[in-house]
């Protein structure tokens, strides 16, 4: 197991609900069965996962101290980031559940801070020399359309019918054809720098030709079915190359 497995896992869930929060502010969700709660909840759920796995990466108190105290470290920028999203989706959570409609600027501003904390994973990596696999531009699409990419599809599990109307539609197709550029582009840095490309293509066809196949389906008759398939696709595409990405930190 890659001694970033922690990282890898943070950047996982809590970018599945960065790109979720980010995909909804274009695309509005009414819930899970018409909950409005459930959608914030889902996104603070898998957000909270995700700030988790960032104590285990990082053990101690001292350190987690450390870490917050230090704004130039990529680490930082992401838990302050991530708190602030947490904080919107309180917010609206306790709104929703509350019987009061959140209004659409809540969700739209958790959309701009979601995407914010995407892009900053990715240069989180861009200026750590020590490992030359991971300091190239690719690196910051790697994060931010992957995770969008993500979103999409957990949009669509949320909403299957949504296939049917242009937003998701164009919002899905297009992430899924940036996600396949991305890894390609990773793809081909990796190999200047003596690493292997397969994974890279193997997540490329799981996170974006497949979804696109399946997409091109949904759009005539979506099903909860393709939603999850979908979605369980694209995250498992994003996790290969993620997984390949950290693996390159081991000489």
């Amino acid at each position: 197991m890659i001694s970033e497995f922690p990282l890898f896992l943070f950047t996982l869930l809590a970018g599945l609900s960065a790109g979720f929060c980010a995909v909804r502010a274009l695309v509005p969700v009414a819930g899970w069965q018409g909950r409005r709660w459930t959608v914030p909840a889902a996104a603070l759920a898998l957000l909270g996962l995700g700030l988790v796995c960032v104590w285990f990466h990082l053990g101690r108190m001292e350190r987690v101290f450390n870490a917050m105290a230090n704004p130039q470290a990529g680490i930082c920028q992401e838990a302050y980031c991530a708190i602030v999203l947490g904080v919107l989706l309180l917010i609206e959570l306790v709104m929703e559940v509350r019987g009061r409609k959140a209004p659409r600027g809540l969700p739209i501003a958790s959309g701009v801070v979601a995407l914010v904390l995407a892009v900053v994973m990715g240069f989180a990596y861009v200026g750590n020399y020590a490992v030359p696999a991971w300091t190239d531009w690719s690196t910051v699409p790697l994060y931010a359309v992957a995770d969008v990419a993500m979103g999409a599809a957990l949009v669509g599990l949320f909403e299957p019918a949504r296939y049917e109307k242009p937003a998701l539609l164009a919002t899905s197709v297009v992430a899924q054809v940036l996600v396949v550029l991305t890894f390609v582009l990773v793809g081909m840095h990796f190999a200047h720098v003596g690493r292997s490309t397969v994974p890279f293509a193997a997540a490329a066809v799981l996170a974006g030709a497949v979804p696109f196949a399946l997409t091109m389906v949904a759009r005539k008759k979506p099903s909860a079915e393709l939603a999850a398939a979908m979605l369980a696709c694209s995250v498992i595409g994003v996790a290969v190359a993620r997984y390949a990405f950290y693996a390159a930190s081991i000489l």
